[in-house]
């Protein structure tokens, strides 16, 4: 049977989690054997009162049957407690509450013509979306303008509008238990042509030092140039030592120009530290530009950097699908909106290891499959080494000794987020309970 948690978002994942099987072959049909009353099988296990048959485990007033703990009316089944319309299932006293971002799981208890699973019987397995951590480093060149203190509505500058909008950003109930890291441009401790890989404000989950992250961004004050290279850098460093497990790490720049000034770089050679992080190590960077940054040079610095191209927030420039994210003056619900979208789109593809409420999930017997359309005979998706090893597509784990996570391969990430009715299966396999 399947059981559907409902939610928006378009990509499905499937924890399909398979019967043990203790026995042999099926014993012939008499009655000493296994087919028949006074069988093995007979008044036992699939008979008149057996495991399987009326007034068994699994049948009609059975442990799994109608009205048994786990059937219609049961306590897991429809109208029981944690099914549909009791307290904990879709109806119920404890429903998803709608907020962002929501993601639609379906269970399957599947059979055993999969062949995965023995010593996995009657249990629940769950899969879950990876939570984010962000390092988010904040242009402060001396073109975002006018200065102001988060809360400010009066003054009419990109600086004011930008650190409005990452505080509102930061103190959304959606955004709580996410990671952020804040860096700026031209921070006080650091100089041109250093990286920016130590923040002003350490990794923490929100909302624990959302007044750390509100202070430093009174604190901050535009000026300097856009050193947009060595920010690169920054990222690519900060991203690539800072990863923490079963957590999906990103890199977000936030820029009003083109790169300029010392060791500022061209916006080739700011791309390229970032599209090779991307393909080596699957930590995407996404590129937020806002008046005054050339959209050709945004898109050249976002090209293969980890954005898959969408058709929001281009601007009005011929670019479009674009890999960048345009705020204009920084709008702040264009801002909140942008933030929001490169949230949804660094979780699409990053699953955490499924649990079980009985076994161990087994990482050697876990399978990925794509269901185009989600319709038709599922493929299975093929088992990598790791994000380098992705050029024709596939799956890998975080840590293939202690695996966390589940990642996508960029290639075949791209081909199921192009496919709004994609199915995604996780099928698990445990070990023996």
């Amino acid at each position: 049977m399947r059981r559907h948690l409902l939610g928006t978002v378009a990509v499905f994942i499937a924890a399909g989690v398979y019967p043990g099987c203790s026995g042999g072959d099926d014993a012939p049909s008499n009655t000493s054997g296994g087919g028949a009353r006074g069988g093995a099988a007979g008044t036992g296990a699939a008979a008149v009162g057996g495991a399987g048959a009326v007034g068994g485990a699994g049948a009609l007033g059975g442990a799994s049957g109608f009205g048994g703990a786990n059937g219609i009316g049961g306590a897991s089944g429809i109208g029981g407690a944690n099914g549909i319309g009791g307290a904990s299932g879709i109806g119920g006293s404890e429903p998803f509450d709608g907020s962002f971002p929501d993601v639609r799981f379906d269970y399957d208890a599947g059979g055993r013509e999969t062949g995965v699973g023995d010593g996995c019987a009657n249990i629940t397995a769950r899969a879950e979306t990876t939570p984010i951590d962000m390092y988010i480093i904040l242009d402060n060149s001396l073109s975002m303008g006018f200065d102001c203190n988060v809360g400010d509505t009066a003054t009419n500058s990109k600086w004011c509008h930008a650190v409005n909008a990452l505080n509102g950003f930061f103190t959304a109930s959606t955004s709580n238990g996410m990671g952020v890291a804040l860096q700026y441009f031209n921070p006080p401790t650091v100089t041109n042509c250093q990286s920016r890989s130590m923040p002003e404000v350490a990794l923490q989950n929100l909302p624990t030092h959302v007044g750390a992250l509100t202070t430093s961004l009174n604190n901050a004050i535009p000026g300097n140039f856009t050193p947009t290279q060595d920010v690169a850098q920054g990222i690519v460093d900060f991203t690539g030592s800072n990863q923490r497990p079963g957590r999906r790490m990103i890199g977000i720049i936030i820029t009003d120009g083109d790169p300029q000034g010392n060791c500022a770089g061209t916006p080739q050679s700011v791309n390229q530290p970032l599209a090779n992080h991307y393909a080596m190590r699957n930590v995407p960077t996404f590129i937020i530009g806002m008046d005054g940054a050339s959209a050709n040079n945004l898109q050249i610095m976002a090209t293969g950097a980890g954005a898959q191209p969408h058709t929001n927030y281009c601007g009005n420039v011929g670019i479009n699908p674009c890999n960048y994210y345009n705020v204009g003056a920084g709008d702040p619900a264009a801002f909140v909106d942008a933030l929001k979208a490169i949230q949804q789109s660094a979780i699409g593809c990053a699953f955490n290891m499924p649990r079980s409420d009985a076994g161990l999930v087994d990482p050697r017997r876990i399978k990925v499959t794509y269901s185009v359309h989600g319709t038709g005979t599922p493929q299975e998706v093929p088992k990598r080494n790791g994000a380098g090893d992705c050029a024709n597509g596939g799956w890998y784990y975080d840590n293939n000794s202690a695996p966390t996570t589940i990642n996508l391969c960029q290639n075949t990430c791209q081909a199921v987020k192009s496919d709004i009715t994609a199915r995604i299966d996780v099928v698990v396999g445990c070990q023996g309970s």
